[in-house]
């Protein structure tokens, strides 16, 4: 039957965790509210085969593809898709910790690392000291966002082997994801 759900034997994309998703993270540039219908007419295929981590009205079911909206994304329009089958990236530095409005129909919380630590200097790899205030405000924003089941991400982070010391701390305080445009340097560093 083409269009037949999957049931809860799924399978994901990788052979390391079979029920891992894929999230594709679609930035919204401008004008969610003629965008978002677009892409959930693209996206209709995929839910009907069942492909699509969605939100039933009680619980996420997971999926081998997870959407995430994010950039310029109206938040009630995501929250008022039925059988919801897009998230929303909330804003790692609004959140509170236990309770967030926000966080509903959130699959991530985000920021900008440099817009988030604007004046942290970053020296020679290896030789950078945190100021402790950074520290803990890391600290905060992962606990906020993991106590509301959302993974943390930061954006806009600096680069390898420069940034090495800033991609050790973020790992050490359980940030989910780190975004990067040179994966052959993040390949490097996530194989040590």
């Amino acid at each position: 039957n083409k269009g037949a759900a999957l049931t809860d034997s799924w399978k994901g994309i990788y052979s390391a965790d079979s029920k891992a998703t894929l999230v594709l993270l679609i930035d919204i540039k401008k004008d969610s509210k003629k965008t978002l219908p677009v892409l959930l007419d693209q996206l209709a295929p995929l839910h009907k085969k069942g492909l699509l981590t969605h939100f039933d009205g009680t619980s996420t079911i997971q999926r081998p593809i997870t959407i995430v909206a994010s950039g310029e994304t109206d938040h009630d329009a995501i929250l008022d898709i039925k059988n919801r089958h897009v998230f929303f990236d909330a804003p790692l530095e609004k959140l509170k910790k236990d309770h967030d409005p926000k966080a509903e129909g959130s699959y991530y919380a985000s920021a900008s690392y440099k817009k988030t630590f604007l004046g942290l200097s970053l020296p020679m790899a290896g030789s950078h000291v945190f100021e402790e205030d950074n520290v803990r405000k890391i600290q905060k924003q992962v606990e906020n966002a993991h106590s509301l089941g959302l993974k943390v991400r930061y954006w806009d982070m600096p680069g390898l082997p420069e940034g090495k010391d800033v991609w050790d701390l973020l790992w050490d305080k359980k940030v989910d994801v780190f975004n990067t445009d040179d994966l052959k340097a993040a390949e490097k560093y996530l194989r040590g």
